[in-house]
């Protein structure tokens, strides 16, 4: 997890970690994890939260799809 915390940086106005790596054609941050592509967000939450089960997604209450800020992320479903 230090590692991907290493690659964000704190946006002082907002508060998100934003990521400075890779990212996704929708700006979602990419990391490697174990020799797999990973969308950081969800390996924050997976890190701090337990296993994410099927059928949630992590939403972004900054509305910021590059930010791994835990304290921003949360467990919803697609409704």
């Amino acid at each position: 997890m230090e590692r991907i915390r290493s690659n964000a940086t704190l946006d002082p106005e907002t508060g998100c970690h934003l990521w400075q790596r890779s990212t996704d054609r929708d700006g979602y941050a990419l990391s490697h994890l174990q020799g797999t592509t990973v969308q950081a967000h969800r390996a924050v939450v997976d890190w701090y939260e337990g296993p994410i089960e099927d059928g949630w997604q992590v939403h972004h209450d900054c509305h910021q799809p590059s930010c791994i800020n835990p304290n921003h992320l949360w467990l919803v479903t697609p409704g």
